[in-house]
């Protein structure tokens, strides 16, 4: 089942960090430096291996967290992020 995701990075990020989501997630949409939305079927330990997050032999690369958004979320925001949220809602699941 699909689902959005918010990937945090702890600062300082590193180029390589923010490479890693992009590549793994093409479409994925970025708020600001090391803060993005991703919409995937994988589950949040999944994702946190796929970006380097966490290595399947538990050894960390990079600091960060993955948090599955539950589609209710409040704020201001560039229209942009909306409209990305927005379509990846309505995304069949």
């Amino acid at each position: 089942m699909m689902a959005i995701y918010a990937i945090i990075l702890e600062e300082p990020t590193t180029p390589q960090g923010e490479y890693a989501i992009q590549n793994v997630y093409p479409d994925a949409y970025k708020i600001r430096e090391g803060v993005f939305l991703v919409h995937s079927e994988d589950i949040a330990q999944d994702i946190a291996i796929a970006v380097g997050i966490k290595t399947k032999d538990d050894g960390s690369n990079m600091s960060g967290v993955v948090f599955k958004l539950n589609g209710s979320y409040s704020g201001y925001a560039a229209r942009a992020m909306w409209d990305w949220l927005r379509q990846k809602e309505a995304m069949p699941r």
